[in-house]
């Protein structure tokens, strides 16, 4: 999988691969073509340490990926929406001001309607199921993973605002 640091070396492929058609010779002459198109493998790590999708599906806190944002497990129903007001790592203030997770609800609404979506095409036309069996197997599975989504929703949103500093803690610990 080759991963583009930036849009430069986009363009940069693209325009060798509409110059010669045999995929080989356009592979192996990509990076002498393109000295901005480089492989970067720590990009390609999707959910390692230092990614926006760790601190995410990990339930992490965004700047030190160690601490974690809520007090209970992922599925827990006890204390579900329960977030701490800091991490315990590297002291971030997870509620920057009030009514700051507002924006969640709009990646909640729209991750669910669109996984509905999906997950009705795939049961009903796709396995054949009955309209009211996939209703009820959605139901099932939403009520399941709602305390899931909305924690994932927000994650998502103070992820857009908040940077990873592998460094956090170590700044968080020093003598001011």
């Amino acid at each position: 999988m080759v991963l583009f640091n930036d849009f430069g070396a986009v363009f940069c492929a693209i325009k060798s691969l509409n110059s010669t058609i045999d995929p080989g010779r356009i592979h192996r002459s990509l990076p002498e073509n393109c000295p901005s198109l480089q492989l970067n493998p720590k990009r390609m790590s999707f959910l390692q340490k230092g990614s926006k999708s760790y601190s995410i599906f990990y339930l992490k806190c965004p700047r030190c990926h160690e601490g974690e944002m809520f007090e209970t497990g992922s599925w827990s129903f006890k204390k579900s929406f329960d977030m701490l007001e800091r991490c315990p790592k590297c002291d971030l203030n997870y509620y920057p001001e009030p009514g700051y997770y507002y924006g969640s609800m709009f990646i909640s609404y729209i991750w669910t309607g669109w996984f509905c979506l999906l997950f009705m095409g795939v049961f009903f036309w796709g396995l054949g199921f009955s309209q009211n069996t996939a209703w009820a197997l959605l139901i099932a599975f939403m009520i399941i993973n709602f305390v899931y989504i909305f924690r994932i929703s927000r994650l998502m949103w103070i992820n857009i605002n908040v940077r990873y500093d592998a460094h956090a803690i170590e700044k968080q610990n020093q003598p001011k």
